[in-house]
């Protein structure tokens, strides 16, 4: 069998609605994984047998890889999802030990540098450096990126404290059920540049949760407490003393620059895993 590498197309699901994110993911991968494999054998002349092989490889790696890029999140997601997508493609292609291991190793760097470049467009020139009035170096802007990314494919919120340095503190992860609950975001020191949480649920939403923890049990039916999920900052985000509070939710974002107040903005952060990766394309 013949090897040619050809460039991939974006095969990356991301965190999507709730609990259903890894079957997003997996369902972006697969029909890009799919289309492209397809395509590309159509144009090496392959016959409608090849087609139909490549297509089903294609969707098996390129789902396979989304879904684990997703759960990861980030850049770090995404040189996996494009590692493992590339090195599966190619072994469900019979290559060798060798092809399989280019295959992931180019395809993961490929990921990677798109995602940083996509990452670093929407920073300096999409409204991420300033966002909505608080500064935020690349490294916290791509922080809080990843950190939306695995809340909702975890379906928990996550959150941080943006430093002055640039860096990030980020909330401990047994306080993730319910931030409001569980952390304290009046403790942030005082030169901090603000803080930031996620909102990782579709709005007006009622979930049971563990009484007076905010962890969620499930769908409300009636057992326990009822918590409803909101879009933007809610009365308990608004109680903070502390101002350039940062809500991210699945369609933007809010933010408290005086507490008690917010305004809603379009953040352009990105929501979604792009992974471009090399498929390595056999013909018969």
């Amino acid at each position: 069998m013949g090897i040619g590498a050809v460039i991939g197309g974006i095969t990356g699901g991301g965190a999507a609605l709730m609990s259903e994110a890894g079957a997003s993911a997996t369902a972006v991968g697969m029909a890009g994984g799919a289309f492209y494999n397809g395509s590309m054998t159509v144009l090496a002349g392959g016959n409608p047998e090849n087609v139909m092989n490549a297509m089903f490889n294609g969707a098996m790696s390129g789902g396979i890889g989304a879904f684990i890029g997703a759960s990861i999140g980030g850049g770090l997601g995404e040189f996996a999802s494009g590692s493992v997508g590339s090195g599966l493609n190619a072994w469900f292609n019979r290559g060798n030990g060798e092809e399989v291991g280019t295959s992931a190793l180019i395809g993961g760097i490929t990921s990677f540098g798109f995602y940083h470049l996509s990452s670093y467009l929407t920073w300096q020139f999409g409204g991420g450096k300033n966002f909505g009035g608080v500064r935020v170096s690349y490294k916290q802007y791509t922080t809080m990126q990843a950190d939306f990314q695995r809340s909702r494919f975890n379906s928990e919120e996550y959150g941080g404290i943006l430093n002055r340095d640039g860096s990030v503190t980020r909330i401990p992860k047994e306080a993730r059920g319910d931030l409001q609950t569980n952390y304290d975001f009046n403790r942030i020191p005082g030169d901090a540049r603000g803080v930031y949480h996620t909102h990782w649920a579709k709005p007006g939403i009622q979930f049971d949760v563990i009484p007076g923890t905010g962890n969620i049990i499930g769908k409300y039916t009636g057992q326990g407490e009822i918590w409803t999920t909101q879009r933007y900052h809610t009365s308990s985000d608004l109680s903070y003393t502390k101002p350039n509070s940062i809500v991210i939710n699945r369609y933007d974002s809010s933010i408290s620059l005086t507490p008690g107040t917010y305004s809603i903005y379009r953040d352009h952060m990105i929501r979604y895993m792009y992974s471009f990766f090399i498929i390595n394309h056999y013909v018969a």
